[in-house]
């Protein structure tokens, strides 16, 4: 009998420390992320320097920019310094950067341009929030699709999608 215990003792023992094996006392790092939406207007040539960009996130390829189609895209990224980098398709030497410090949710906004040699980059707005800012959306319920697109561009809206859901009154 009193090696059953024994038995018993060594066997509570054994399951007691297995079960603690997995136990740390180091925490978990939870690196906070923000939603950047990303906002290009691609301004197009007509003749000369038609060229597509790769677009770079800190180092990372996340869109090729077709000229003269601006960009739109929402990313999630850690707070701190980031960069933009825009590359010639055709010339990896033609390039340009931004760099931007992120805090909270935000909007980068800009305009490019390309040329021969060069990508400009102009316009450069880095919204933290719309506090302060007035915005006037205009009424485009029971407009005809062509209709509604126009008012919105007339009325200074930029970069929106006229794209139909699926199942929409709108599709076509």
């Amino acid at each position: 009998m009193k090696d059953f215990k024994k038995i018993l003792l060594c066997f509570v023992i054994g399951i007691v420390l297995i079960g603690c094996s997995g136990v740390s006392d180091v925490k978990e790092n939870h690196v906070e992320k923000f939603k950047i939406y990303l906002d290009i207007n691609f301004n197009g040539n007509i003749i000369f320097d038609k060229y597509n960009v790769d677009l770079y996130l800190d180092g990372d390829k996340i869109a090729e920019l077709e000229h003269g189609i601006d960009y739109i895209d929402a990313v999630n990224l850690e707070k701190g310094k980031h960069v933009l980098k825009f590359v010639s398709e055709e010339d990896e030497e033609v390039s340009s950067s931004e760099s931007f410090t992120i805090k909270k949710n935000s909007n980068f906004q800009c305009t490019i341009e390309t040329h021969k040699d060069s990508i400009d980059i102009t316009d450069i707005n880095f919204i933290e929030s719309l506090k302060g800012i007035e915005l006037e959306m205009p009424d485009v319920t029971n407009e005809l699709l062509t209709e509604a697109n126009s008012i919105l561009k007339d009325s200074g809206l930029e970069n929106y999608s006229s794209k139909a859901q699926e199942g929409s009154i709108w599709e076509q």
